[in-house]
């Protein structure tokens, strides 16, 4: 007799519910890592965006925000039309500390980064506005609120490589810039600013998707993974004034081209590194 049986639980794992918030025919929410796309709020209530289209068609032309909100115990109806007035993607939904919130997207219309927003959270039409210089064309953007008050946006946005329809930046196919409103995105007083370590000195082009950023009272960090270069995170503790670069995987060979190739000990058979998979 078996002085240890084995037993066997009848208990089973009941699958969360599953609650349909809205529909989009355009699927590629991301070209790597993950958007802040979820919002939970301190009484329970949840906003949440995504890249929407209900279009059967390659060009995607009502492509925008789609939209819902959770008040504690429903979901809104499903959303079928953008929160913006033309088209655009890669929205990220922010809540600033006044209850104000946003959407932040790129507008491939106009060629700029814009900003959807209303006064309360949950509740009333959406206004917009650009944010984006003129300077250059930025998409793929990346939105954190932090601030002592919860009043400042910090976001991140690529200018569009050539391959896009956009221009070099500063000698780099691809920049990735940082701009800051401190007043909830009325205004913003860092716009079109290369981080450490994001120029010429490391690269030839920087790719989209590839990055994140977060933020929680004066402290913001921007995270950057690449596959063929380092990943590395950039932080500030003082709500974005300056900036301090360490680098977590250190790619062998600094501004690698694409196919050239790895033999870092010269014996004619290429190597085989570490690196990240953009995300």
């Amino acid at each position: 007799v078996n002085p240890n049986p084995t037993t066997v639980s009848s208990f089973k794992n009941t699958p969360p519910a599953e609650t349909v918030i809205g529909t989009s025919t355009y699927d590629l929410q991301s070209n790597a890592a993950v958007q802040n796309r979820i919002v939970q709020h301190a009484d329970g209530t949840i906003s949440t965006a995504w890249t929407m289209s209900q279009l059967y068609t390659t060009s995607y032309i009502d492509r925008g925000t789609g939209y819902n909100f959770f008040d504690g115990t429903t979901w809104g109806v499903q959303p079928t039309d953008r929160l913006e007035g033309s088209r655009g993607g890669w929205p990220s939904i922010l809540k600033m500390g006044s209850g104000k919130e946003a959407s932040i997207t790129h507008n491939t219309d106009n060629s700029w980064m814009q900003m959807t927003h209303r006064p309360t959270t949950g509740n009333g039409p959406w206004s917009e506005q650009v944010i984006s210089s003129n300077n250059s064309y930025l998409i793929w953007n990346r939105s954190a609120v932090g601030g002592l008050n919860n009043e400042t946006i910090h976001m991140v946005a690529l200018t569009a490589p050539t391959g896009n329809g956009g221009a070099t930046y500063n000698d780099l196919d691809g920049a990735l810039l940082y701009y800051r409103s401190q007043d909830e995105g009325v205004t913003w007083d860092r716009k079109d600013i290369q981080l450490p370590g994001m120029d010429t000195s490391m690269f030839i082009g920087m790719s989209g998707d590839v990055y994140a950023i977060a933020a929680q009272g004066e402290t913001v960090v921007v995270a950057y993974f690449d596959d063929w270069g380092d990943s590395f995170i950039v932080k500030s503790i003082d709500n974005g004034d300056t900036w301090t670069k360490t680098t977590f995987l250190d790619f062998p060979v600094d501004k690698y081209a694409m196919d050239d190739g790895l033999d870092l000990d010269g014996d004619s058979i290429l190597d085989q590194v570490y690196s990240s998979d953009n995300n």
